[in-house]
């Protein structure tokens, strides 16, 4: 579209939403550990420089997008603790579903 109308008002914004709507009301995503283990195992980096080719940030967001400055806290002025809650580990994240009962992983369908 910009190079057949190049009058046309455009700009460029990314974000970082990475996520998915679970029933938290319903097992197995009623335990937080589950929920937690499941952050745990996305690798950010990897999905922003792969999949975007490097067009989205690597870091967790909150709710707002990056782009809205002054409206959401980066990543980087997060409490320590809640940074490491939302870095990828996939060990911690196995020893997370193991406590809380899928020592082996659990299937499910994420639009029940």
């Amino acid at each position: 579209m910009k190079s057949s109308n190049p009058s046309l008002l455009w700009t460029n914004r990314t974000t970082t939403w990475y996520t998915t709507q679970e029933r938290i009301d319903k097992a197995p995503f009623s335990d937080i550990r589950v929920r937690e283990a499941l952050t745990e195992a996305i690798d950010l980096p990897t999905i922003a420089k792969d999949y975007f080719n490097g067009g989205v940030p690597s870091t967790p967001a909150d709710v707002m997008s990056t782009s809205m400055t002054g409206w959401y806290t980066p990543y980087s002025q997060w409490p320590a603790s809640l940074q490491q809650a939302y870095a990828y580990n996939p060990t911690n994240a196995k020893a997370l579903l193991a406590a809380a009962g899928y020592p082996n992983g659990f299937t499910t369908d994420l639009d029940r």
